[in-house]
C-alpha cells in the first residue's frame, strides 16, 4: 500500500485494515522516495549538505511518517510493516515492489486528476494500473468521504459497520490485467 504523505493516501488505512483483517493479511505500507539531484552548495560554493546526507535525511524523514501509520495498523489490529525506497519513477518502484512480494493486492488512494493538473503530476495510480501484474484497488475522495460518514455512524469502527455502503462503482474500482 504506497502513502505519500498525502491527506487522502493516509485515509484508506482504516478501509485497508478492515479488508486486510477480513482476509487475514499484511500490509505493507511503501514510501517511494525520489533520489535528492546533487549537494547542496552555499553561494561561495561550499557544500553544505552531500548527497549521503540527504539521503539519510530522507530516510529518516520517511521512517518518522511510517511509524504512525504502521502503530495504527497494528492498533486497527492487522499486521504490518514498512519500507522505503529510493527510485525516480514511483509508479514503477510500485509495480516493481508489488510483483517481487508477489502481492495478492495494491491498494492506494488516486487524487482524480485531470486536465492540466493531470498533465503536469500525471497519474501514478493509472500507471500502476497499466503496467501491474497485482490487482489494485484505487480509492478515490468520493468513495473514501461515504467510508468514512459509515464509519462515523458507528462510532469510528469500520469493523462495526453491518449496513452497506453506497460507493460510486466509478470512484472505487478493483483492477485486474488479466492480459499480464
Amino acid at each position: 500500500m504506497p502513502v505519500d504523505g498525502s491527506e487522502l493516501s493516509e485515509a484508506i488505512l482504516e478501509p485497508a485494515a478492515l479488508l486486510a483483517r477480513q482476509l487475514a493479511a499484511t500490509i505493507t505500507l511503501v514510501r517511494v522516495l525520489e533520489p535528492p539531484e546533487g549537494p547542496v552548495f552555499d553561494e561561495h560554493g561550499v557544500m553544505l549538505r552531500s548527497v549521503d546526507r540527504e539521503l539519510e535525511d530522507m530516510q529518516l524523514a520517511a521512517e518518522r511518517y511510517m511509524t504512525p501509520l504502521i502503530r495504527r495498523l497494528k492498533q486497527l489490529g492487522v499486521e504490518a510493516h514498512d519500507r522505503s525506497e529510493l527510485a525516480d519513477d514511483v509508479a514503477t518502484e510500485i509495480v516493481r515492489l508489488g510483483d517481487a512480494a508477489a502481492g495478492d493486492l495494491i491498494i492506494m488512494a488516486t487524487h482524480g486528476r485531470s486536465g492540466l493538473d493531470r498533465l503536469r503530476h500525471g497519474s501514478v495510480t493509472e500507471q500502476v494500473l497499466r503496467h501491474s501484474h497485482v490487482p489494485l484497488l484505487a480509492f478515490g475522495r468520493l468513495a473514501l468521504h461515504s467510508l468514512v460518514a459509515a464509519s462515523e455512524r458507528t462510532n469510528s469502527d469500520p469493523a462495526a459497520i453491518t449496513e452497506p455502503v453506497r460507493v460510486d462503482p466509478i470512484v472505487l474500482r478493483a483492477f485486474s490485467n488479466p492480459a499480464r
